[in-house]
């Protein structure tokens, strides 16, 4: 049985209380341990350049062949198509590059989750909930079967 989430929404200023206050919490909601996810994974991408997913969940960090099952990507807000657009491409080129099967968005107001299907990351998300949709245990198992 999955536990009711339950996490208060008051002192969100930035993008780093949306990682600990919700997407942590909710981490752990889900069944995964610490050791489960690596925050800011260093990957290169490109000759020189070193970029950090927020989250690689179920990941490897073996340098040069680095992997993860799930990319999540956080964000303070996102408040328009062309800004949902931009972080969903941002977190498509780490899960493309980290060969994950799913990549997940989360600002302060919603959860998306992506899957990966002939070989790429359609923009339609297969399942969308706002974090009060959470405190149902029923939404909290669909997204973790989804996962």
């Amino acid at each position: 049985k999955l536990p009711v989430y339950d996490r208060g929404f008051d002192q969100i200023e930035n993008e780093r209380d949306v990682e600990i206050q919700l997407i942590e919490p909710l981490l752990e909601d889900l069944n995964f341990k610490e050791n489960d996810w690596i925050r800011q994974l260093p990957i290169r991408m490109g000759r020189q350049t070193k970029y950090y997913p927020d989250y690689a969940i179920l990941a490897s960090s073996i340098k040069g062949n680095e992997k993860a099952k799930i990319i999540l990507e956080a964000k303070y807000s996102i408040n328009s198509d062309k800004q949902l657009e931009e972080a969903f491409l941002q977190a498509r080129s780490y899960g493309l590059r980290l060969q994950s099967e799913k990549i997940i968005l989360a600002d302060r107001d919603f959860v998306w989750l992506y899957e990966k299907k002939n070989g790429d990351f359609e923009f339609n998300s297969i399942l969308k909930l706002h974090w009060n949709d959470l405190t149902n245990s029923d939404n909290l198992y669909k997204l973790k079967n989804k996962l």
